[in-house]
């Protein structure tokens, strides 16, 4: 997605692109969220990274948001993709797949421990299916499946030194996770 966000909460700034990550951020719906303007983005890298340093440049020369972006209320909430739980199961959804290919569910932590808890089970998402979940990459071998919360406390399924997404087929609000005790 090539839309720029500019976010505002407790006066700080978060820039991202518009991926979804701001509504995993904040329990709270951020107060003003802006979409950098078109003109700003114009003739940059495909990493935007010269459009990213502009904007960094122009709030430290203490130009306000409003001078080079609008208001947006369309940015995508995950907040909306709420797990489906029974005691013994949860039925999530991938929400982003990073560049080295680790998909990150709407599955937290609290979830699996409230509704899973000590009993065994089975993790599955396409090709994706363990009985185990990890602290870190470096808990399996390389080239390895490995499922972990990671610091924002959401299940991540990866692959150590391998891009998970593309072997197992994993893809953004449409593959499914399920989590079933034994």
């Amino acid at each position: 997605n090539g839309k720029l966000l500019l976010a505002i909460a407790d006066g700080h700034y978060f820039l991202t692109f518009d991926n979804g990550i701001l509504s995993l951020l904040f329990e709270r719906t951020l107060h003003e969220i802006y979409q950098v303007n078109d003109e700003l983005l114009e003739g940059n890298s495909l990493l935007y990274d010269s459009a990213i340093a502009k904007v960094v440049e122009l709030l430290l020369k203490e130009y306000r948001p409003t001078d080079f972006a609008h208001l947006t209320t369309t940015a995508i909430n995950f907040r909306l993709l709420v797990p489906l739980t029974s005691p013994g199961n949860i039925r999530g959804n991938v929400i982003y797949i990073d560049h080295f290919g680790n998909a990150i569910t709407n599955i937290t932590k609290q979830m699996f421990t409230e509704f899973i808890g000590e009993r065994n089970y089975t993790l599955m998402s396409n090709a994706v299916s363990t009985r185990v979940i990890h602290n870190c990459y470096a808990d399996v071998e390389e080239g390895q499946v490995v499922c972990f919360f990671n610091s924002s406390n959401l299940l991540e399924m990866a692959m150590n030194k391998g891009n998970a997404g593309k072997l197992f087929g994993l893809k953004t609000d449409v593959s499914t996770v399920l989590i079933s005790a034994d």
